[in-house]
């Protein structure tokens, strides 16, 4: 999708950090419950389809957490690739008007459409606080922005992921392991 060269050095990384560590821990959780039913749990011994039906409501979680987990924000020389659940946008810094927080973090473009940042996101916690975090994002985009070398308009670049190769890896996996300790046939 991307010319890594022409966006210039990478200036900051943006992740909502509670949320990607409980990510993980859910990855752990259900990781272990597939795995260790697969192995020796109690539903080991399911019919084909009830078991199948396991595999892919597990892989079904594990997709979903993954579509969270690569939710980020780069901020490069050039740009900033917003990177949320199932969307993609690469917007160079000659494209964005402002950064608005209220209450979440969203980049106003020059043609006034706007994309919402989904580590920037809103929540009651960050409301009862001020959205200081939010502001804190806020802060970091535009000090990037504000240091960016002026280009000429290159356009917004979008592109929706789905994560199907996600999807199929963990079902694959999953199937891989049931088929291996001779559950499913």
């Amino acid at each position: 999708m991307l010319n890594t060269a022409s966006l210039g050095t990478r200036k900051a990384t943006v992740r909502r950090w509670f949320e990607f560590g409980f990510g993980l821990v859910c990855t752990i959780f259900i990781g272990f419950l597939v795995f260790g039913g697969a192995i020796n749990g109690p539903h080991a011994r399911l019919p084909f389809g009830e078991y199948l039906a396991v595999l892919l409501i597990g892989s079904a979680g594990l997709w979903f957490i993954g579509a969270i987990l690569t939710s980020k924000t780069v901020l490069f020389e050039r740009g900033v690739l917003v990177q949320n659940w199932f969307n993609r946008y690469w917007i160079p810094w000659s494209e964005v008007s402002s950064v608005e927080v209220d209450p979440a973090v969203a980049l106003v473009l020059r043609d006034g459409s706007e994309i919402g940042v989904g580590v920037g996101g809103s929540s009651l916690w960050n409301a009862l606080w001020g959205n200081r975090y939010q502001r804190r994002v806020r802060e970091r985009i535009e000090q990037v922005r504000t240091a960016a070398p002026a280009d000429p308009p290159a356009g917004v670049t979008h592109v929706r992921r789905f994560g199907v190769l996600r999807f199929l890896g963990w079902a694959g996996l999953f199937f891989g392991i049931a088929l291996a300790f001779g559950h499913l046939f």
